[in-house]
């Protein structure tokens, strides 16, 4: 179900229409490697603004997990990885097989550090 048919209010970072991110406001951020150069740049500015940020990721420690309010664990760190020959498309590895057990779920909520003044 679409969060906006449960009545929030919701936007897409980089659409026109989306309006700047402030405090209170929620960041949800996507991202295998907690690495990715962009997302870090979106949440570092919602982070000075005042937002909370939710991350999910297949790594519990990372650039963008240390920015993260709460962060829920999915799958393993190894499906994150890209594949040298064509980095935008999954590895077989990281793609599920009727044998392989649904990935794992998991969820922490971090304590925000202080801001720096």
């Amino acid at each position: 179900m679409r969060l906006m048919h449960g009545g929030y209010d919701v936007f897409v970072v980089g659409e026109i229409v989306t309006p700047s991110i402030r405090k209170g406001d929620l960041l949800i951020v996507i991202s295998g490697s907690g690495e990715t150069e962009t997302m870090l740049a979106f949440t570092k500015k919602a982070k000075e603004q005042g937002a909370n940020i939710a991350l999910i990721s297949t790594r519990d420690s990372s650039s963008l997990g240390d920015l993260a309010d709460n962060l829920f664990r999915i799958g393993s760190p190894s499906s994150s990885e890209k594949s040298s020959a064509c980095p935008w498309a999954p590895s077989s590895s990281s793609l599920p097989s009727s044998s392989s057990k649904p990935p794992s779920l998991t969820s922490s909520t971090r304590k925000a550090s202080p801001k720096k003044k």
